[in-house]
């Protein structure tokens, strides 16, 4: 009965650990984002913290090698991940109110010290367990390979349960605070199983309830935030101020879409795509058009609004986000045909071939995913193009000064005979554009809709793109987009 109680208990550990990890990073995600720098700060100190667990666990079990102790380190690991949530919120609620810490100088460093304050001593915990099952498990020499098999066995089996349950459905469908709370409480459960007195066994487990409700009264909405929602994907936050609705996706470094429905123009580069049908010389209306990176709809409402009395647009949007698409149909107006996928997914199993192709593809906050900026995902697109079809890819850089910028116009400019650029205003973005043949952008000035001829004035400024292959560019087997990404920031805060 000993050896399946600490089975059972080591495997309700493991989940334990993963799931908070899982979990701390949906916390991190609305001040430092999810990208690839985020996770390599919560996985090396996670495993760091794991390594010298493990080593200290040895040691101890040596020394005192009694299984009320193993129980008593679970009941210490689950009470410090119970007040993980209540100081995160406590400290963190405040910058909830415009503060962006992905704009930081230190980001990477404060990163680093907040995942080792608030990770390392419970895992370090966590860590200890395994070594610590072994030694009191292990009473016969001929079998202890044999336990020591089984003990990592359902650690890990309780690691794997500790990243699918999360993932798929209690941080979807309760939340991430939600979850580190009920595994807390699983945590502690499992760990006085081995205990006998009922005062001890209810009192611990009223900690993380307690705790729980703590939390919440530290817990601040960001002001005028009226949608918090976590998906499998990412956190998606709309705010609404003055009867105009915003778009956040994780951090609030960047605004993912627009809805106003009292304003023509939203003055950002979402009204920009709505000149490029008139470059084009069809003799009919109609325009099959393709959106990678739909959001909350902003590119096809203004398409309709600003360009939809001179052109019959057909059309088709990708998001990887399904429960995006049903925030965007509730919140933004958002009605056009959506295919749940991701983008280059998509776009090798169409057979379709598209007028106007836009991309937008801000994964994680303000970075591009690395398979949707390398000339080949480029290459690709251009397959799906039509004769005189056009694509326009959104970025964001300073300058084309900066290495990220001159990358990506080099890996663009690579699968696209014509390609050119135009920086959208006094802003950030600029519009790469890409066809088989040269444009015209002369015949804007020709336009009788006078908004969309004001609308268009990004494209009288416009700069050729000529591929260099003596420069680098992003290919599917070596891209530093991430790198290139954090540089160019760390620059332009300088």
């Amino acid at each position: 009965m000993t050896k399946n109680l600490i089975y059972l208990f080591v495997l309700i550990m493991g989940a334990e650990s993963m799931a908070l990890e899982m979990a701390m990073s949906r916390l991190f995600a609305p001040y430092f984002g999810t990208s690839l720098f985020v996770w390599g700060a919560i996985i090396g100190v996670v495993l760091t913290a794991l390594s010298f667990g493990y080593w200290y666990g040895g040691k101890l079990a040596d020394k005192k090698p009694d299984q009320k102790n193993l129980f008593k380190i679970g009941i210490v690991g689950s009470l410090i991940i119970s007040l993980v949530t209540v100081v995160f919120d406590g400290v963190f609620s405040p910058f909830n109110k415009g503060v962006i810490f992905f704009e930081a100088p230190f980001m990477v460093v404060g990163l680093l010290i907040l995942s080792l304050v608030l990770f390392s001593l419970p895992v370090f915990f966590f860590g200890m367990i395994c070594p610590f099952a072994v030694r009191v498990i292990s009473k016969d020499v001929v079998d202890s390979g044999k336990d020591a098999g089984n003990i990592f066995a359902f650690s890990t089996l309780g690691s794997i349960l500790g990243v699918f349950v999360p993932s798929f459905v209690t941080i979807p469908y309760l939340g991430a605070r939600e979850t580190i709370f009920a595994m807390a409480f699983l945590g502690l459960l499992a760990s006085l199983m081995y205990f006998r007195k009922r005062i001890l066994v209810f009192g611990l487990l009223a900690v993380p309830i307690a705790l729980y409700l703590l939390s919440s009264l530290f817990y601040q909405k960001a002001p005028h935030e009226v949608l918090a929602k976590e998906t499998p994907y990412q956190l998606v936050r709309v705010f609404e101020e003055d009867g105009e609705k915003e778009l956040i996706i994780n951090t609030r470094a960047a605004v993912q879409s627009v809805y106003n429905p009292h304003k023509e123009l939203l003055g950002k580069y979402w009204d920009s795509f709505s000149a490029l049908p008139y470059l084009q010389d069809f003799e009919t209306r109609h325009r099959e058009v393709l959106i990678l990176g739909v959001a909350g709809g902003t590119i096809p409402h203004q398409m309709r609004r600003l360009a939809g009395d001179d052109f019959d647009f057909d059309i088709t949007g990708v998001e990887i986000d399904g429960e995006l698409i049903d925030i965007a149909r509730r919140e933004f107006d958002y009605h056009e045909t959506t295919v749940i996928a991701d983008a280059r997914a998509y776009l090798y199993s169409t057979q379709e071939k598209y007028d106007l192709i836009f991309i937008d593809t801000y994964g994680q906050e303000a970075f591009v995913p690395a398979h949707l900026a390398t000339t080949e995902f480029f290459s690709l697109v251009k397959s799906k193009l039509s004769d005189q079809g056009i694509v326009a890819v959104n970025i964001n850089a300073p300058s084309v000064g900066v290495t990220y910028y001159q990358k990506m116009a080099n890996s663009f400019a690579k699968a696209f005979p014509s390609s050119y650029s135009a920086k959208v205003g006094d802003t950030w973005n600029y519009l790469f554009l890409g066809s088989f043949d040269e444009l015209d952008f002369d015949v804007l000035w020709d336009i009788k809709n006078e908004t969309i001829r004001l609308m268009a004035v990004d494209f009288f400024d416009v700069e050729r793109i000529e591929y260099d292959p003596e420069e680098a560019y992003f290919s599917d087997n070596k891209s530093d987009i991430e790198q290139q990404t954090v540089g160019m920031y760390w620059e332009a805060i300088k």
